[in-house]
């Protein structure tokens, strides 16, 4: 599935009239493309639409978790919409848009960005979303598609045992890629993360193409 461009937004945008309070909710969703937002709590992100045709407009199709994602602002950058952020406490959440015309219910598309908030850059209080982070940050775009624990290799030193570090397989499809990992292509990764006590967050720590 396509990937839509998300990226941080440190700077204002032109502010837009959104759908009204009174607007009658969007019913069923057709399919769409799932994209996947990492931030760390506190920092702004954005959501970036293509800006429709006359008469149809992008709204807020399901109720997501505010304290999670707190919306913040709209506007218009670039012959793009743009939904700005803030990423709040830790936890997941998925914010969905659909385009509809005027503020009529019928969705004539609709898009899916699943927000994960860590406690830091590379940390969470979960460990498999912790083990996401060894797919590299934007502009380079992925879809995950599964993260998959794994034992950890005899070669390994296990330290204090699985409470303090693990071994996970993260599978992805790239949209936009780099010199090491190119556009078009699946791609698994092993990742490990780790804890210096059970009552700490989860970071990633290191990963690769073998364990």
């Amino acid at each position: 599935m396509r990937s839509v461009a998300v990226f941080c937004v440190l700077f204002l945008v032109l502010a837009t009239p959104g759908a009204r309070a009174s607007a009658p909710p969007v019913g069923k969703l057709p399919a769409g493309p799932t994209t996947t937002i990492s931030v760390p709590a506190g920092q702004l992100f954005s959501i970036v639409l293509p800006r429709p045709a006359a008469g149809l407009s992008w709204r807020g199709a399901r109720l997501s978790d505010a304290l999670v994602a707190r919306p913040l602002d709209e506007g218009e950058l670039k012959g793009n919409v743009v939904f700005v952020y803030r990423a709040g406490r830790v936890g997941e959440t998925t914010v969905v848009y659909a385009l509809t015309r005027d503020e009529q219910t019928e969705a004539l598309a609709a898009r899916f960005f699943s927000v994960v908030v860590g406690l830091g850059a590379r940390c969470s209080s979960n460990p498999a979303v912790a083990a996401r982070f060894v797919v590299p940050p934007p502009p380079f775009g992925a879809r995950l598609t599964s993260v998959r624990r794994q034992q950890l290799p005899p070669s390994e030193p296990a330290g204090r045992g699985p409470s303090y570090k693990r071994l996970y397989l993260v599978d992805f499809y790239v949209s936009k890629g780099n010199a090491v990992l190119p556009a078009g292509h699946r791609y698994s990764q092993f990742a490990y993360v780790s804890r210096t006590s059970t009552t700490e967050p989860w970071c990633f720590l290191k990963g690769g193409s073998g364990p």
